[in-house]
């Protein structure tokens, strides 16, 4: 066969979706399933950028359907019964949060800055002050502002993860979206409540990675195909072939599919051939280029500025979203276009209607055992943003499959045990097979006592229903029946049924028994194993739930016994899943109605105030005060911190080198009973076994334990420093506000509005205090990553990152000795001392990145907001005693304001007691305490808590003796 020039790869351009289908659906109006053009979602995913969507190419995929999930009628979602089940038949959460009185309670705080903003109405004024406070009333009135909990969702192929996603959603179909053919399971997808302005019940944006990163991934897409095709060695044992032979195969599927409209690519033979070709010689690059500009030809119409390319689609049902979806998804080798999923950065759905997803974004990533190196970094990046990881695993292994152990080991410390395992399937394997796993369970010390009476019971039954047929049965064939027979007959038919019946009732008791029996010693099981790795004593939080039956609930064909809603498992697991952001919504909520709509209010108030003092450049002087601290206050935050680092970090990663040096020698000699080709293998993954999410076996991890169990032991020594540190900072800036409430005591009170500017300046202590919280929940997250990337193997890891030149140089060796150079090699690295050590050059890093990031957090981050919150002080006094002209439009909208105060003030009041009433109802912890109401109280009790709320732990100790030893 001849080979193709490259001048092949220059075909005709069409549109991204351009097929027939595409052209046919141009000329129809529906508008239930369009492209969303004039509302797009403004934040896509974990993304803080705002970007507009548009596209162009809109088309509605065929009505077929294929997924590895269990099977469901293929109805439309809008033609569900009566009888379907639904989450709305479950009770909320005993939260707060979701006390049924909170919708109406936050209407009625919303109108409050609505109708402070009236006054404007008729008053026509665009001094500074009037917008300013007409643009804060207008944020307030949007209502609290949440930040949403993210949960990853990690599982291998097959496990039940999509139907999963349907079941606590409460939507058949919902992950059949973009699941099916050679892409199910393998792009990151974030499943979230409607964007802002979203009209259509349902939305996605396929966004697709940026040019260079693109070109990234044909360049490895390419290397895994040449591997086996162009390098293969005789000497591979049977696990590097079969894993360098799938990687080949699953690459040449990718480039057929995404360039299947240029000619080279139009079978896998020619596709084979052609990059055969391009490898032998030489044209690797080029070919690469040539490919990169077929694909921005593509994509020319879908480039957006900042966050290269996306689609943006839109439909009524989830039916019709997949239908648009699914051409841009989903491969096969039918396909008539190109399809580029394996482009795709990620997924994200918007879906209206399921209460999990407007507080949580659930994010589906591919499998845990997913070999292709970029899915398993963009895997990596995504957990680390994740609040919450779920380890999905069928029940009949989920006990024994070391994947989900290996993924505990890594995560459930860093996370602080915020790992659940989600056992699906919780129905398998019974049916026919009852009495097998009676026994089994019996064995394992299950109590079967009742299951064994339901059994007795059932094969009496069984019998008489047998007897009972047969009667009938007879009763039938007789050709002469007389009356009195007859009645007989109807009787023994009625009974017939009766005792089906009862059969039935007895195979669902039986079933539901046997769920409930091995989900808990599955349960117990699992907590018994993962005891060891799970932070602080904690038990493992295990959900088994069954899908099928969930999905059976929601109108799916299902024949034999079933299990209720609540015996599927689902509706606890819902109930728990929205009980993880119950506290923070309830704390956003309390810090929006007492404290930004109350500033609210106050603004107002000091609006209509006006007055002339003596002394003002003094006053001003004092009330700016502590805006001109801050900046020296955040130097001393950031240099205590650094001192911590350089006497614990510092120190303590100095005194493990010479035994992180000892231990890395002795892992590298246990390498030389490795088999060559495994070695090798090795070393081309740059010490992985394999790219999975959690290799079974890292290089990296083992030369690096030293230091990592040396950080592991002092992170909570490092925790404990920041918040030390932190809490100094914020009473220091306390401690200026109230000498700021001491200084405005010194002006005559018959020329200030003393109570009310006391009143502004609590306020702002308030969200002072709150953005120190924030502060410390995105801190903690960020030192939590820094950890992983110290004790985790990935493409941030700190040490793989440090050795990848070692690696590289063995990688492009070959020849005989190539084993023994490779190992003198690592010797070599490893031994070397001071500086150069590879472990004094980690050490360095860590401390680096440790300094680094506190002073992002610190510097660039809550000092921003500090200096917003001190500023309004400042800008409050300033205001006051300005000496500035007032318009009679602006003196009228103040005389306006003043009349409807007192209504203002007592409805929020109001709303304000009926906010304390239903915490107080459900006995959680005093929010409006946590969000400092009484800052004076708050502060002291704080302080007094934390230091009598247990002995001083060894930690704690060593950070206040460091803390008040520095400088000696």
């Amino acid at each position: 066969m001849a080979v193709l020039p490259d001048t092949a790869l220059h075909a005709p351009s069409e549109p991204l979706t351009g097929d027939k289908r595409k052209r046919e659906h141009d000329s129809t109006s529906d508008d239930e399933a369009q492209p969303d053009r004039k509302h797009q979602p403004e934040n896509i995913g974990f993304s803080t950028q705002r970007t507009s969507y548009n596209n162009d190419d809109f088309k509605e995929a065929e009505d077929g359907e294929t997924d590895d999930e269990p099977p469901s009628d293929d109805e439309d979602e809008d033609e569900a019964t009566s009888t379907t089940y639904t989450e709305a038949e479950e009770t909320m959460p005993r939260c707060a949060i979701y006390d049924s009185r909170v919708p109406a309670l936050i209407h009625t705080l919303k109108e409050i800055p609505g109708l402070a903003t009236t006054v404007f109405a008729n008053h026509v004024n665009d001094s500074t002050q009037v917008a300013a406070l007409r643009s804060k009333a207008d944020h307030v009135k949007q209502g609290p502002q949440h930040k949403k909990i993210h949960v990853a969702i990690l599982g291998n192929a097959g496990t039940g993860k999509s139907s999963l996603l349907n079941s606590i959603a409460d939507l058949r179909d919902l992950a059949k979206a973009i699941a099916g053919g050679e892409s199910c399971t393998c792009v990151p997808t974030e499943y979230s409540g409607p964007y802002p302005g979203q009209i259509l019940p349902f939305a996605a944006v396929i966004e697709y990675y940026d040019p260079p990163t693109m070109k990234a991934q044909l360049q490895e897409i390419f290397q895994a195909f040449t591997i086996f095709a162009c390098e293969y060695d005789s000497q591979w044992d049977d696990d590097t072939r079969v894993t360098y032979r799938s990687s080949h195969d699953n690459a040449l599927k990718m480039f057929c599919t995404m360039f299947n409209d240029l000619p080279c690519f139009s079978t896998l033979e020619e596709a084979k051939a052609y990059l055969e070709h391009s490898y032998n010689n030489n044209q690797m690059e080029s070919t690469i280029e040539n490919l990169m500009e077929h694909c921005e030809r593509q994509f020319k119409d879908k480039v957006f500025p900042g966050r290269g390319y996306a689609v943006h689609l839109a439909a009524s049902t989830i039916k019709k979203l997949r239908k648009v979806i699914d051409p841009l998804m989903i491969s096969s080798g039918t396909m008539d276009h190109p399809v580029y999923w394996p482009l795709v950065k990620r997924v994200c759905i918007y879906a209206r209607g399921p209460r999990l997803f407007e507080s949580v974004t659930v994010v589906d990533l591919p499998g845990i055992s997913d070999t292709h190196e970029p899915r398993a970094r963009a895997t990596h990046e995504y957990i680390k943003q994740c609040d919450y990881i779920w380890a999905v695993a069928p029940i009949s292994r989920v006990v024994d499959d070391k994947t989900i152990y290996q993924l505990f080991a890594r995560y459930a410390g860093p996370f602080k045990g915020n790992v659940w395992i989600i056992a699906t399937h919780a129905d398998d394997g019974f049916a026919g097979h009852e009495k097998k796993y009676i026994d089994q369970l019996e064995h394992d010390g299950c109590d079967m006592t009742t299951v064994h009476s339901v059994v007795k019971r059932h094969q009496v039954l069984k019998k008489e229903y047998k007897d009972a047929n047969k009667a009938v049965q007879q009763a039938k064939k007789r050709a002469n029946i007389s009356q009195q027979d007859a009645a007989e007959f109807l009787q023994r038919q009625a009974q017939l049924e009766g005792i089906g019946q009862d059969i039935a009732t007895l195979e669902q008791q039986r079933l539901t028994q046997l769920v409930h029996a091995r989900n808990g010693l599955v349960t117990k099981r699992l907590q018994k194993v993962m005891a060891d790795i799970m932070p602080d004593g904690q038990q493992v939080t295990v959900h088994c739930v069954s899908n099928q039956h969930y999905t059976a609930l929601k109108g799916s064909t299902f024949k034999g016994a079933k299990l209720s809603a609540e015996q599927t498992g689902v509706p606890k697991l819902r109930e728990h899943a929205l009980s993880m952001p119950a506290l923070h919504l309830m704390r956003d909520l309390s810090h929006w109605a007492v404290t930004d709509i109350a500033t609210t209010i106050e603004n107002f108030m000091l609006w209509t105030e006006r007055t002339t003092v003596e002394r003002r450049g003094e006053l001003l002087q004092m009330v700016q005060q502590p805006q001109q601290n801050l900046k020296d206050r955040i130097g001393k935050r950031v240099d205590r911190f650094i001192h911590v680092l350089s006497t614990i970090v510092a120190k303590d990663l100095h005194q493990v080198q010479e035994s992180a040096v000892k231990t890395a020698l002795e892992k590298l000699k246990q390498r030389r009973g490795l088999h060559p080709s495994t070695f090798l293998a090795f070393i081309r993954k740059n010490g992985r076994h394999s790219s999975k999410v959690c290799p079974k076996e890292s290089w990296n991890e083992q030369f690096s334990w030293g230091i990592g169990e040396a950080m592991k032991k002092r992170w909570p020594s490092l925790i404990e420093a920041f918040y030390e540190v932190s809490r100094e900072l914020k009473d220091a800036i306390i401690q200026d506000l109230k000498a700021v409430i001491k200084g405005l005591s010194q002006w005559p009170q018959n020329c200030l509005p003393y109570h009310k500017l006391v009143n502004a300046v609590n306020l702002r202590k308030e969200s002072i205090i709150e953005a120190f919280h924030d502060n410390r929940d995105s801190y903690e997250k960020a030192l939590r990553n820094i950890l992983l990337d110290i004790i985790t193997d990935s493409e941030t890891n700190i040490f793989a990152r440090i050795i990848k030149p070692i690696y590289a140089e063995c990688a492009a060796d070959s020849g005989d000795g190539v084993i023994e150079r490779c190992f003198n090699r690592f010797q070599a690295h490893f031994s070397q001392t001071g500086n150069n050590s590879p472990f004094a050059i980690m050490s360095a890093k860590i401390t680096k990145r440790l300094r680094n990031d506190d002073s992002k957090h610190v510097k660039e981050e809550l000092q921003t907001k500090l200096a917003g919150f001190l500023g309004e002080v400042y800008t409050s006094v300033a205001e006051l005693v300005e000496d500035r002209i007032v318009s009679e439009s602006e003196t009228a909208a103040q005389k306006a304001f003043l009349q409807i105060a007192p209504a203002l003030q007592e409805k929020y009041e109001g709303a304000k007691a009926k906010l304390e009433e239903i915490k107080k109802k459900y006995a959680e912890p005093d929010v409006t305490s946590m969000m400092k109401v009484k800052v004076k109280a708050e502060v002291k009790t704080e302080i007094k808590a934390e230091e009598q709320a247990h002995e001083p732990t060894a930690a704690r100790m060593s950070v206040h003796r460091l803390l008040s030893t520095k400088g000696e």
